[in-house]
C-alpha cells in the first residue's frame, strides 16, 4: 500500500515537475543557441560594413573631402543593412523590419564620429534611420584668463582655438615628449636616436615647437577645467571636478605616445564621454515612441581601448524577442588599414628579400629596409574608360599600386612596385616570432612614422594654421 501511494505521488507531483524542468531546460538551450546566432549575424554585418568602408576609402585616390567621406560611410551602412537582412533571411524589400532593432551604428573616425540612428519623420510620424551630423572630439577648458576649445584625434594631433588672455589663437599640430625630444639646430634626437630623414626631422621640429607652445601657454590646464561645448551634458563632466593633473604639460612624465600617460588617459576619457553622451541621447529618443527601452550597453575597458585608438564601426542590436528573453547585443570591428592616421601598427617594412615585415621581425634584412604605410600594399580597384566603336565603355580591375600616395613638391610621385612584395609568414601572417629590437630598427620605425605623419600634416593643413 505504501509503495502504491508513492507511485501515485510520483505520477501526480514529481513527474510533471520533471517534465516542466526538462521543457524549461530545452527552452533555455534554444534561447542560448538563438542568441549565439544573432550575435554571429551582427558580427558578420559589422565586419562587412568595415570591409566596405575600407575598400571604398582605399580606392579613393583623391583627397578626402567631407562629401566623399559621407558617401563612403553611407555605402558602408548599406552594406551593413544588406548583410544583416541576409543573415536573418529577409529580402531587401523588408530590410526595414530588421533595421528597427538597430538603435545605432557608430563610425569612430580620426577626429570625430558619425552616429546612424532612427529619428521621427515629421511628415509620416514614423521612425527612419539617418546619418546625423559629424561630431568632433571636442572639449572646452576654462581656467583663469584661458578659454579654449581643443579638438582631439585618435592619436597625438590636436587643434586648439579660443582666447588666451586678450589674444584669440588658432593652433594645430602633433605633440611629442619634450623630455625625450632634443632639437639643436639641424640636429634632432628622439629618445637617444639621431634622426636623419629630412621629412622626419621636419616633423619633429614642428612637433617640438607646437608642444613647447602648448606647454608654455596651456600647461596649467587640469582635468578639472574640462567642460562640454554645450549645456545639455554638463552633469556628466562633473566626474572631472577636483582633478588636478596637468594634461597639457609635456616637460616630464607625460609622453603623448604612451597609452597610459596623463594626456592619453584624459584624451580617451573625453572621446569616450562624448560618444556615450550622444549615443545615450540617440537611443533615449528612439525609446520615446517604442514599446522597448533602448539603452547604451556597458562596453568593457579593453573594448574601449581599441575603439579609442583605431578607426572603427560599432553596431548595436536590441529588442528582438527570443521566447523568454529579449536580445541585446553589440559588435565592433576596428580598421587599421586607412589613410587618415599613421601609428607604429599601421606601417610595415620591405627588405631586399622581397618580403614585407614588421620592424621587429628577425627575418627582416636590416640593410636596405624601407618603411611604408601598410595599406599601400592592399589591392585597389581601377576604372578605365575607353571609346569603343563610337561609345564609351568602362572596365574595372583589381591591381596593386605602382606609386606612393604622397605628392612631391614638384608634382611627381615616388614610384614603387607594391605588388612585387610578399607578406612575411612569420610576422605578418602567423605572428609567431621572437621580437628583435635594436637601435637600427628603432631608428627605422621612428623615422617612418614621423615621415608619414609629416606628410599627412601637410595634407591636412587646410586651415593654414
Amino acid at each position: 500500500m505504501r509503495l502504491q501511494n508513492l507511485t501515485v505521488i510520483f505520477i501526480i507531483i514529481i513527474l510533471p515537475v520533471i517534465l516542466l524542468f526538462s521543457m524549461y531546460t530545452k527552452t533555455q538551450i534554444d534561447v542560448l543557441s538563438l542568441q549565439e546566432t544573432y550575435t554571429a549575424t551582427l558580427n558578420v554585418a559589422v565586419y562587412d560594413a568595415v570591409k566596405a568602408f575600407k575598400t571604398n576609402t582605399l580606392n579613393d585616390l583623391t583627397s578626402k573631402s567631407a562629401q566623399s567621406m559621407i558617401r563612403d560611410v553611407n555605402a558602408s551602412i548599406n552594406t551593413f543593412a544588406s548583410s544583416l537582412a541576409l543573415g536573418f533571411g529577409v529580402d531587401g524589400q523588408n530590410q526595414d523590419y530588421i533595421m528597427q532593432y538597430i538603435p545605432a551604428l557608430v563610425y569612430t573616425l580620426y577626429d570625430g564620429y558619425y552616429i546612424y540612428s532612427p529619428v521621427i519623420n515629421q511628415t509620416t510620424g514614423e521612425y527612419e534611420h539617418i546619418l546625423k551630423p559629424y561630431i568632433y572630439y571636442t572639449v572646452r577648458y576654462q581656467r583663469g584668463n584661458i578659454d579654449v576649445v581643443v579638438n582631439y584625434t585618435l592619436d597625438n594631433y590636436l587643434t586648439i582655438y579660443g582666447n588666451i588672455g586678450s589674444e584669440y589663437v588658432t593652433k594645430a599640430g602633433y605633440l611629442e615628449s619634450l623630455e625625450l625630444l632634443t632639437i639643436n639646430g639641424d640636429n634632432v634626437v628622439y629618445d637617444g636616436i639621431t634622426i636623419t630623414d629630412s621629412d622626419a626631422k621636419a616633423y619633429y621640429k614642428s612637433a617640438y615647437d607646437f608642444t613647447q607652445w602648448v606647454t608654455d601657454e596651456l600647461g596649467e590646464i587640469t582635468e578639472g577645467d574640462a567642460k562640454p561645448i554645450g549645456d545639455w551634458d554638463q552633469e556628466s563632466y562633473s566626474q572631472f571636478a577636483g582633478h588636478t593633473q596637468q594634461i597639457l604639460n609635456f616637460e616630464a612624465g607625460n609622453n603623448p605616445r604612451d597609452d597610459n600617460s596623463i594626456f592619453n588617459s584624459h584624451r580617451k576619457g573625453i572621446i569616450k564621454l562624448s560618444i556615450q553622451n550622444n549615443l545615450n541621447a540617440a537611443m533615449a529618443s528612439y525609446s520615446q515612441n517604442s514599446s522597448y527601452y533602448f539603452r547604451m550597453p556597458v562596453l568593457q575597458d579593453t573594448e574601449w581601448d581599441q575603439i579609442l585608438s583605431n578607426i572603427s564601426v560599432i553596431g548595436f542590436m536590441q529588442g528582438i524577442p527570443m521566447g523568454m528573453k529579449i536580445y541585446n547585443g553589440y559588435s565592433y570591428v576596428v580598421n587599421t588599414m586607412n589613410k587618415e592616421m599613421v601609428t607604429e601598427d599601421t606601417v610595415c617594412f620591405t627588405d631586399t628579400n622581397g618580403k614585407i615585415h614588421k620592424y621587429d621581425c628577425p627575418q627582416m634584412i636590416e640593410s636596405g629596409a624601407i618603411g611604408h604605410k601598410q595599406y599601400l600594399f592592399e589591392k585597389i580597384q581601377v576604372e578605365t574608360t575607353e571609346l569603343v566603336n563610337g561609345s564609351y565603355e568602362t572596365t574595372r580591375e583589381w591591381t596593386f599600386r605602382t606609386q606612393s600616395d604622397y605628392q612631391n613638391p614638384d608634382g611627381s610621385y615616388d614610384q614603387f612596385d607594391y605588388g612585387s612584395y610578399e607578406l612575411c609568414y612569420h610576422c605578418m601572417v602567423s605572428n609567431d616570432y621572437t621580437s628583435v629590437i635594436n637601435n637600427t630598427r628603432r631608428k627605422l620605425l621612428l623615422e617612418t612614422v614621423a615621415r608619414e605623419k609629416y606628410r599627412l600634416y601637410n595634407k591636412s593643413n587646410e586651415l593654414n594654421i
